[in-house]
């Protein structure tokens, strides 16, 4: 390799590398304005939670829209969805009305949660009430246990059998999960790289390591029917 072909690539590199300094500059400034909106977020509907009033004193008072057998129903928590204060603590909750109950059926829940970095993840619970406005079962059912919760392809959903104590289900509440809310997480993602212009060679520009927060508010879907197999 002559001089000036060696010139030319010495040159290409640096200005490769220098390009790479500066588009990691720029991610890494644009992660930080997205965390901090994130945090801000988080922090507003923790304090809007804190500060709200409780919408009633017992189960009985809530107010209970009836889900459809075999129909989706859409559980969306957020401000002004009513509050609740549970015995693990205060959380927004949607209450719904169980259809008339047969062998075999279960409840499935679908949990939407929108890991963009931008905003709170939401991560439910469910609580089963008796004709009587009573807790069944467990006093919560956290959705996302590994007893419940099956991964696949098409995503994910937690299926709990409505047989034997759950089977005197009558009412729902979905709220948020108090083993979840006021925590985060990191995840790092794939290294970035860059190609340096008119050679093969790509240069690692930067790695991603964002951090999650998890919140009360959020998307969910919910289905009573017969147990998929």
């Amino acid at each position: 390799m002559s001089m000036g072909t060696l010139g030319r690539f010495a040159l290409r590199c640096g200005v490769g590398f220098t390009t790479a300094l500066l588009v990691s500059g720029c991610m890494a400034e644009k992660l930080a304005r997205r965390a901090a909106f994130r945090d801000a977020q988080a922090e507003q509907t923790a304090q809007r939670v804190a500060e709200g009033s409780a919408c009633c004193s017992t189960y009985g008072e809530l107010v209970y829209t009836p889900l459809e057998a075999g129909n989706e129903f859409e559980v969306v928590l957020r401000k002004g969805s009513p509050l609740f204060d549970f015995p693990f603590g205060r959380s927004r909750l949607k209450a719904l009305a169980l259809p008339p109950l047969s062998s075999g059926d279960a409840l499935r829940v679908s949990a939407v949660e929108l890991v963009s970095g931008d905003k709170p993840i939401f991560r439910p619970v469910v609580i089963l009430l008796s004709e009587r406005h009573e807790p069944i079962g467990e006093p919560i059912i956290p959705v996302y246990d590994d007893r419940f919760m099956k991964w696949s392809s098409e995503g994910h959903a937690a299926t709990i059998a409505l047989d034997g104590a759950l089977a005197g289900a009558r009412y729902l509440i979905v709220a948020a999960d108090p083993a979840y809310v006021g925590k985060s997480f990191v995840r790092e993602a794939a290294t970035s790289i860059m190609p340096v212009a008119g050679t093969t060679i790509f240069l690692p520009i930067h790695r991603e390591e964002m951090q999650y927060a998890y919140g009360y508010e959020g998307l969910a879907y919910v289905t009573v029917g017969r147990r998929r197999r």
